[in-house]
């Protein structure tokens, strides 16, 4: 993510190009920076967006238990607990954000056929499990749960990975 550490080594990568290539000037170089910082930008709000839309993927499952015309007693009692995380929640209400979406063009049906994959992937992951199976939870865990889920299991998904990669060319260094 963009971080001060993130953005140095993308400063001194431009100044080793600088360095090795006499021909490239200091306004190419600075555009270079500037837009490798803003395709880290980028791959920020896509992961915001995925988490915004893996919390909708929990409100659609909801939906399509209890539309069941037999529904179990596991489908009446599914928690949508990762729905209500004030964090997600926010991130889905945002407005602010989804201007941030629109102006930087980030469709959100690119990841239309990965996300139902990358959603029952996530149900596996132990610390989510632990997480719906709790039924109170502070402001911490909400928060633990999405850093655990950016820090271990989006960086482990190879499906997010590849599709990271395709849509912005610096992910492998961000």
């Amino acid at each position: 993510m963009l971080t001060r550490r993130g953005i140095r080594v993308k400063v001194m990568q431009v100044l080793y190009m600088l360095l090795q290539d006499p021909a490239w000037g200091d306004k190419q170089a600075e555009q270079l920076l500037h837009n490798n910082i803003r395709q880290t930008y980028r791959a920020y709000l896509y992961v915001l967006q995925l988490l915004s839309r893996l919390s909708m993927q929990v409100d659609d499952e909801n939906d399509r238990r209890k539309s069941k015309y037999i529904p179990t007693d596991e489908d009446r009692d599914f928690n949508i607990v990762f729905f209500n995380n004030p964090c997600t929640e926010y991130l889905r209400t945002s407005e602010t954000l989804r201007k941030e979406w629109k102006r930087e063009g980030l469709s959100t049906t690119d990841e239309d056929e990965l996300l139902p994959s990358i959603y029952n992937e996530l149900k596996l992951f132990p610390p989510y499990a632990a997480y719906i199976a709790s039924t109170e939870h502070t402001i911490k865990e909400h928060r633990d749960l999405l850093r655990a889920i950016c820090k271990q299991f989006l960086p482990q998904n190879e499906a997010f990975d590849q599709f990271m990669e395709d849509m912005i060319p610096t992910w492998s260094d961000d």
